[in-house]
């Protein structure tokens, strides 16, 4: 019996036959500004003393390390109960630091949003996104590292994302979210 992807806040697979090391951890004891410097200088360490080894973050948190094994990443994903809007209750924007920054480039410009944490996250919304972005979110700079980002190209229906987090299945699930985008993760 696996975790899901939204419990599981960790997990390392050592595939001793072809030499890779596949981990992943939500590094929930530090602060987001300290958990990409972590993650980085994690991977590094490793890949030092694992030599001829290959390791690699598994993005999709627990699904990444089933799929490795051969088994259906369904099996550990959550239920996907996002709510219709961006912001819960309603629709009204909470207060809170900022947890996600979305930059909408489109007709010879780019709008930076920055989303506080109780937003859905933004990617699960699809293309409706694009029109649940408010004024009130326009930034021009962030007032703390947030723990994911996602750019969008309109004219090329493109997007780009980051997040110190795992996807929880966002790479199987992108083509019905963002029919006709192109995913970069």
């Amino acid at each position: 019996m696996w975790f899901d992807d939204l419990s599981c806040e960790g997990g390392v697979l050592i595939d001793v036959d072809a030499r890779h090391l596949l981990l992943f951890t939500e590094l929930g004891q530090f602060s987001l500004e300290q958990r990409y410097a972590y993650r980085a200088g994690l991977l590094d360490a490793y890949r030092r003393t694992w030599g001829g080894w290959t390791v690699s973050w598994a993005y999709d948190g627990i699904g990444d390390l089933v799929a490795y094994l051969g088994e259906e990443p369904d099996q550990v994903r959550s239920e996907r109960a996002w709510w219709d809007g961006l912001y819960p209750d309603g629709g009204q924007r909470p207060d809170g630091p900022v947890e996600y920054l979305v930059s909408v480039a489109d007709a010879g410009r780019c709008r930076p949003y920055a989303l506080p944490f109780e937003s859905c996250p933004p990617w699960r919304l699809g293309p409706r996104l694009l029109d649940r972005l408010d004024s009130r979110d326009l930034v021009t700079a962030c007032s703390a590292h947030p723990a994911a980002g996602l750019h969008l190209d309109v004219a090329r229906r493109r997007a780009g994302l980051w997040s110190i987090r795992p996807l929880a299945g966002l790479a199987q699930d992108w083509s019905e979210l963002w029919p006709g985008w192109e995913l970069e993760l």
